[in-house]
């Protein structure tokens, strides 16, 4: 093709184009909703309604997750994120480099040494970080916390933490400035209006789960939900809001998408490999919370769980959804909801797990798990929807009993939620291995002992009323013989080690002063 054809075709694909301001129609895409994780990330739905092809402009940028922008419409949509000049309020400049763009100003200073300085105020784009003379530490000019004046010696660059007064002459109501718009290129095959469906994760807007388990009557609990819910993203209006638990695998949850507003391409390499903000609100970073398993969805396992009950009704992946309703909250606003409540029988145990005291190769190691007895509760789950990884407070006629994390639990399903350390139970758990030549067993080129260990357990209850006990010992190798009335199990974390993992079940009742004892024999393989 000719030069000057090429030329000629590129050129009337650029008159084409829909770009001149004037062609453009300001919409408004509101919050229809939200689905939010126990992590500090939310889906996002917005949904707007177009009268046909064209291009729209919307003043509201998101900060997605990287790979989380999506639009769905029935039409072909391109959108571009772009800064612009726009008149905004005094109210919304976003510093007072901002608010006073272009004004001119007397600046008086907190040190009287300093002179006052009068001049024009610029905008300034903001850059590496510059030390100014004179001045105890650097900052960063054109952020919050600087001023740039232009004077008549010169541009001079001020500390807002130094002022102690500005004087503006003409102020103006409004003030302009560069502000980020969403622009959609809505292209379509029919005639009439077109709906755009915008979804994408984001952070700032999250749901923090508790329960409350009333045992003031003896032989039957009320287990309640709520929920707090903190609005960090955005004004909600009557939004339809859905809550996640479950153990979601979001990679790139702390990756900025490119697209967004203030997204650069060296921000955007340094979080996809870990540097930078990327863990900030990382699923499992510690600086979501303290309360690490609270905060996310893992729901780890409980000391006394019992192994997870079918759940009927489920299908599909284990990401759950609960309605909360509609909801209207403010930005900065924090709510707290009722979600569900129900009934279920109960039984109140002491309940003594006793780890095990050998590591994957079967060699001794420490027990760092606390093995004290504990006054728990056992129910099933009475609600109609999975209890979640949060914590439950247990309270008695009006009295706090103790607070505990309760690990997911399908409706239905039994679990067992400690109370408080049972100080009236006294145990003791020892552990002696056999005296007796020790065997050379090769496994995969490896050699190991094969020795025998003895076990003992025991216990007493000081208190004046009978109790239903429960002792839990765990142990690594074969079971060779057992006290009766134990039932066993294979625990899952033995999987992958030359030792088979497994729990001893006892259930008893004890009477007022009376003591147990059980005995316990199994064949390990340690490491040479």
């Amino acid at each position: 093709m000719p030069l000057a054809a090429a030329l000629s075709g590129l050129l009337l694909a650029v008159t084409l184009s829909p770009s001149v301001h004037g062609q453009e129609t300001a919409i408004e895409a509101p919050v229809a909703r939200v689905a939010l994780f126990k992590n500090g990330m939310a889906v996002v739905d917005r949904r707007v309604t177009v009268p046909g092809p064209g291009r729209y402009v919307l003043d509201s940028v998101p900060t997605p997750s990287h790979g989380t922008f999506w639009i769905e419409s029935d039409g072909r949509v391109a959108t571009t994120v772009l800064q612009r000049e726009v008149d905004v309020s005094l109210e919304e400049a976003a510093s007072l480099g901002t608010e006073l763009v272009g004004q001119s100003v007397v600046v008086f200073f907190r040190d009287g040494q300093i002179p006052p300085v009068a001049g024009k105020v610029e905008r300034f784009t903001p850059s590496p970080t510059f030390a100014i003379p004179g001045q105890p530490s650097q900052f960063v000019f054109g952020q919050p916390g600087s001023l740039v004046l232009a004077t008549q010696a010169g541009r001079t660059y001020v500390d807002t933490s130094a002022i102690v007064s500005i004087q503006a002459s003409g102020q103006a109501d409004t003030v302009q400035v560069k502000k980020p718009v969403l622009i959609f290129d809505v292209a379509s095959a029919r005639e009439g209006d077109v709906t755009l469906r915008i979804q994408y994760l984001t952070r700032g807007l999250s749901w923090a789960p508790s329960y409350r388990i009333d045992v003031s009557d003896p032989k039957r609990l009320v287990l309640e939900q709520s929920t707090v819910i903190r609005n960090e993203l955005e004004d909600l209006e009557d939004v339809e809001v859905e809550l996640i638990s479950g153990f979601p695998n979001l990679e790139f949850a702390s990756v900025t998408s490119p697209i967004a507003a203030q997204a650069s391409w060296a921000d955007f390499f340094s979080q996809v490999s870990g540097g930078g903000a990327a863990s900030t609100y990382s699923v499992f970073g510690n600086s979501i919370t303290t309360q690490q398993s609270i905060a996310s969805n893992f729901a780890a396992p409980s000391n006394f769980a019992a192994p997870a009950d079918l759940d009927p009704d489920r299908e599909g992946v284990d990401i759950h959804y609960q309605s909360a309703g509609r909801v209207t909250l403010e930005r900065g606003a924090a709510i707290n909801l009722p979600l569900a409540i129900g009934g279920a029988d109960y039984q109140r145990i002491v309940s003594w797990k006793v780890p095990d005291t050998r590591n994957a190769n079967g060699r001794r190691s420490s027990r760092n798990a606390d093995d004290s007895p504990w006054d728990a509760l056992r129910f099933r789950n009475p609600l109609k929807i999975p209890m979640t990884t949060a914590p439950a407070l247990m309270v008695e006629n009006g009295r706090f009993l103790g607070q505990s994390l309760s690990t997911w639990v399908n409706p239905g399903a039994e679990t067992t939620v400690q109370i408080t350390k049972a100080l009236s139970v006294q145990t003791r758990s020892l552990e002696v291995e056999r005296q007796s030549e020790r065997e050379v067993v090769y496994i995969g080129g490896d050699s190991f002992w094969r020795t025998e260990v003895d076990g003992e357990l025991e216990v007493r209850n000081y208190r004046s009323e009978p109790l239903t006990f429960e002792v839990r010992c765990e142990l690594s190798g074969e079971l060779i013989e057992a006290t009766e009335g134990f039932t066993k199990r294979l625990l899952e974390s033995g999987v992958y080690s030359v030792n088979r993992r497994n729990e001893l079940v006892w259930t008893t009742t004890l009477d007022p002063g009376e003591e147990r004892r059980w005995t316990y024999r199994y064949r390990v393989l340690v490491d040479k």
